[in-house]
């Protein structure tokens, strides 16, 4: 080839670029990466997470309202034979019985103790009205509507 000429690099080339094999079998993203750990990958300047490009190029489609799950539990990875189509509900509820989900004082978003919350169903159990129970105890109106219907902090009952 003359001097100055080179061939590019096809988008998949680049992909394997960015793929370490460990001894798990894990193809390991060691291209750019998102807080959560999961690759991020550019087709045609688009970004897209290195799974979901790993599973559509080795396994075709993903289906509208579906999701990549990980079987290896390693969200770097992108060996498609560690990948499969699910829904969200069925990754939620894989991570929650391998014990992956975070709940309670445990999530990164929880903004109270488990003690308040425990005042508030003690609260809830009496008979108290949630607006006297949400400015007793200062948790919030919403919350403390959650609790009392069963959408959230369950794992304390």
């Amino acid at each position: 080839m003359p001097k100055g000429v080179y061939q590019r690099r096809t988008t998949h080339e680049n992909f394997l670029l960015k793929v370490k094999i460990s001894e798990s079998g894990c193809w390991e993203w060691v291209g750019s990466k998102l807080k959560d750990g999961y690759g991020h990958f550019h087709v045609n300047r688009v970004g897209i997470p290195a799974h979901r490009y790993s599973y559509k190029f080795y396994k075709g489609e993903i289906p509208d309202g579906c999701v990549i799950r990980h079987t290896c539990d390693n969200p770097s990875c992108v060996n498609p034979d560690h990948l499969q189509v699910g829904t969200q509900k069925e990754n939620y509820d894989d991570s929650k019985m391998k014990g992956r989900h975070s709940h309670g004082e445990a999530h990164g978003n929880s903004v109270y103790s488990e003690q308040q919350i425990r005042k508030v169903m003690q609260l809830i159990a009496d008979g108290i009205k949630p607006k006297v129970v949400s400015d007793k105890t200062g948790v919030a109106l919403s919350t403390v509507y959650d609790i009392k219907g069963g959408r959230s902090w369950q794992h304390l009952k």
